[in-house]
């Protein structure tokens, strides 16, 4: 139901984006995700970062559509920090995250309805959020409160919530109402700012035309996603676990 948070089948998720003038033709699996249904790297959607990486670069593939309308599949990691007031600028670690130990991360009304976080750390809430979170931008925000020592921030349309344990909580303590927090966001690779929509995956199968060679035990259902050399979109599902229908494949 548009949140990171949650659990929901691809059939209701298709069927929710389906309707008048907007046809969905066809569904598949995305990303690998967590019990609660939290996708594990990198997705972005209308333009903003919704979750970051989790998954080592050499582990992890991601797919996306560029800000000229073209896909791409590389594995970009993102760098993220903040100032207050223009000043003493601090690392942020991941979007709509769990917090760790002195980790500062930045959640949005897209985790959840709130941040679910412990009382052992700071939350400074933003408003009047201006520009979007995403590749070579630059989002501000006015702290409308700093609140200390209680977690689990609601996450309200149009604010965002800088969340900080340890080391990070005392940063935040710095901030005070009416302060002025901008953040800046960094792909590693220039030809992924701007993009679009993007959704995570696990293994690169052909790339710049070459078969990768590795060896994956098992044989399970699986889904690919890749781009011909005219710029076709192509996605592969193999069904499995179903000994009379398909086991799968390695």
């Amino acid at each position: 139901d548009e949140q990171v948070l949650g659990l929901e089948t691809v059939l209701q998720q298709a069927s929710r984006a389906d309707f008048d003038r907007h046809f969905v033709l066809g569904a598949v699996n995305g990303d690998y995700f967590k019990d609660n249904g939290s996708p594990t790297d990198l997705m972005v959607h209308n333009g903003e970062i919704i979750t970051t990486n989790t998954t080592p670069v050499d582990q992890r593939v991601i797919f996306g559509i560029g800000a000229n309308g073209k896909p791409l599949i590389g594995n970009p990691d993102v760098t993220m920090e903040m100032t207050i007031n223009g000043a003493n600028s601090h690392m942020i670690h991941s979007i709509n995250k769990p917090r760790y130990a002195n980790h500062l991360v930045l959640y949005t009304p897209y985790f959840s309805a709130s941040t679910l976080t412990n009382p052992l750390g700071t939350e400074v809430v933003l408003t009047n959020v201006q520009g979007k979170l995403n590749g070579n931008s630059i989002v501000t925000g006015t702290v409308k409160e700093v609140i200390v020592g209680v977690g689990n921030e609601p996450l309200l349309p149009g604010e965002i919530v800088l969340s900080g344990h340890g080391e990070a909580s005392s940063y935040l303590q710095q901030a005070k109402a009416g302060d002025t927090v901008q953040i800046s966001i960094q792909y590693d690779q220039e030809s992924w700012n701007g993009v679009q929509e993007a959704i995570g995956g696990r293994y690169r199968l052909v790339a710049n035309g070459v078969v990768q060679s590795f060896n994956i035990a098992g044989v399970h259902p699986r889904t690919a996603i890749g781009i011909d050399e005219n710029g076709n979109v192509f996605t592969v599902v193999v069904d499995g676990r179903n000994p009379n229908y398909s086991n799968g494949v390695t």
